[in-house]
């Protein structure tokens, strides 16, 4: 008893420290982004509605499921309080959300991995989450994927418990937490249909293996009997209910094109025709240049091709494999069977988006870096102590060894995440500084982009809201990249052909470009009515 308790306050401690060492790197990360993701703009957008309306009504005027914006909502006026004003205090606010989402993740990775392989797995699995370059960077990003991963890793904690054990609360935990995650990103409901899946599976199974028991085995098995309903009772009521809730909360449940398409539901709003007057001419034009991906059909070879490659890239090469041949050689476990039914499931999801849609995103594959952490992580151990023993290290130096090893492994990510973040927003940066305290002219803006009408402090459309911006009379600036107008595309051509029609070059940033930065040109939107004016 006393050697357990001094072994898991070591592994508390050792815990702590990875912790502290992940706030570190993502303080850092935080002090060094000026503008938020240009995603992360509409989740900024739909925090300041809960703050100028009722939640239902906030919650019903996004397209975006609503609890990171709500939580967002939460914190700003915290930030605020330490003397962060304006747009930085809603891109902070978001930061800090999702910098503590990132480092709760330890906490259940830690435990998962540290029930199936000890704790000194536990230790390596945290310190690999906290070292991979790639969630790392969303883990200080205004994105919603961070606390998407933390409720996805409690659900996949807990149904690992409640597999393993048998008991009921573990299961209503898991199901709480998958809904959840369901409230931050829709895809995440797979994970609790997964659980509800093999609660069923459970079921049949001790079904239809149910065997005479002897007198004295009779209350023991009546107990186990009623366990398994009631725990499959739990997961299914736990996730449902959250997601009914967000289904009347919303009035649908899912606004996400990508959802409803999935699901053979038609888009929420229906397709409004363009009008005819001039200054709607670009009503209708894509709000970004289109993938080449999407360009062309993809076929199914395409989406596995792009979904392994960007499941290499986000794991690491030297840890893609490990995780392989640890799904292969590990015993098998409660945890084996959960992680490869919802690989299964998931990665057969991730196709169906990337052919349907065109496109994936290393973003889309981080709930499966998860998944594959622990058994890498227990793979990586062993590989070091096969080094150990070919090369006779002894004993007493292993520690010293395993501390090596480990160390080079975790060195070029830590590295990795200390490199200039979005040097290429700079332009972006400085137009929007102008707009909110160079330029004098009052008025909204219409930014293709959406970074500068941020930081502007103004009014301010992006090109998802072409007809709002258009039908506002006080629309006065446009901000657009030069790239855009020189693309040779349909998108790039109807830019400059519009651009030239109803702008007028007020300045542009950098004014000398660099070559890093992208020049950003910031126009005086002219209305026909304006140009008609006698002068």
């Amino acid at each position: 008893m006393a050697d357990s308790r001094r072994n898991g306050l070591i592994a508390r401690r050792f815990l702590f420290g990875i912790v502290v060492l992940a706030a570190g790197l993502q303080a850092q990360g935080i002090a060094r982004t000026w503008l938020p993701a240009q995603d992360g703009l509409k989740y900024i957008q739909a925090a300041r509605a809960f703050h100028d309306q009722s939640w239902l009504d906030a919650i019903r005027g996004t397209d975006q499921h609503p609890l990171y914006a709500m939580m967002i909502a939460l914190a700003q006026p915290a930030v605020a309080a330490l003397g962060i004003e304006g747009p930085d205090s809603w891109r902070v606010a978001a930061q800090v959300v999702s910098t503590a989402a990132y480092l709760l993740v330890l906490v259940p990775l830690f435990a998962l991995t540290r029930h199936l392989f000890g704790v000194r797995a536990g230790c390596l699995a945290a310190l690999l989450w906290v070292a991979l370059p790639l969630p790392a960077e969303i883990g200080h990003d205004t994105l919603s994927d961070s606390l998407g991963l933390l409720w996805f890793t409690l659900a996949f904690w807990q149904g690992e418990r409640w597999l393993s054990t048998g008991r009921p609360l573990h299961a209503t935990c898991a199901g709480v937490a998958a809904g959840l995650g369901f409230w931050t990103r829709p895809e995440l409901a797979v994970v609790g249909l997964v659980l509800i899946a093999l609660s069923i599976a459970r079921l049949i199974a001790n079904q239809v293996h149910t065997q005479r028991f002897s007198q004295s085995e009779m209350v023991s098995a009546t107990l186990a009997a009623w366990r398994g309903p009631v725990a499959a009772a739990g997961v299914s009521l736990s996730f449902l209910g959250m997601v009914g809730l967000y289904t009347v909360a919303k009035g649908e449940v899912s606004e996400k094109l990508t959802v409803r398409l999935g699901l053979g539901l038609p888009p929420s709003a229906a397709p409004r025709p363009i009008t005819s007057r001039p200054d709607f001419e670009l009503a209708g034009l894509p709000p970004k240049e289109e993938s080449r991906s999407a360009q062309t059909r993809p076929t199914l070879g395409w989406a596995i091709q792009e979904t392994a490659s960007l499941w290499l890239r986000t794991l690491g090469f030297v840890l893609a494999p490990l995780a392989l041949v640890g799904a292969v050689r590990a015993p098998a476990s409660s945890a084996r069977l959960l992680a490869k039914t919802y690989l299964l499931v998931f990665v057969g999801v991730l196709l169906r988006h990337a052919t349907s849609r065109g496109y994936l995103s290393h973003r889309h594959v981080l709930t499966l870096t998860i998944v594959c952490l622990p058994w890498a992580s227990w793979r990586y151990l062993c590989l070091i102590n096969r080094l150990g023993d070919w090369i006779q290290v002894p004993q007493r130096y292993r520690r010293g060894l395993t501390a090596l090893c480990v160390a080079t492994l975790l060195f070029p990510g830590v590295v990795a995440q200390c490199k200039p973040i979005h040097p290429s927003r700079m332009g972006h940066w400085a137009a929007g500084q102008w707009l909110a305290h160079t330029a004098e002219e009052p008025g909204a803006v219409l930014d293709t982009r959406g970074w500068a009408g941020f930081l502007s402090g103004r009014t301010a459309y992006d090109p998802w809201h072409l007809r709002q911006a258009f039908s506002d009379q006080n629309l006065r600036f446009v901000v657009i990249e030069q790239r855009e107008l020189e693309a040779d595309t349909v998108r790039g051509h109807r830019l400059a052909s519009w651009i030239e029609t109803h702008g007028q070059l007020v300045t542009r940033f950098p004014s000398q470009p660099d070559g890093i930065a992208d020049t950003v040109l910031v126009y005086r939107y002219q209305t026909p009515a304006s140009k008609e004016a006698p002068q």
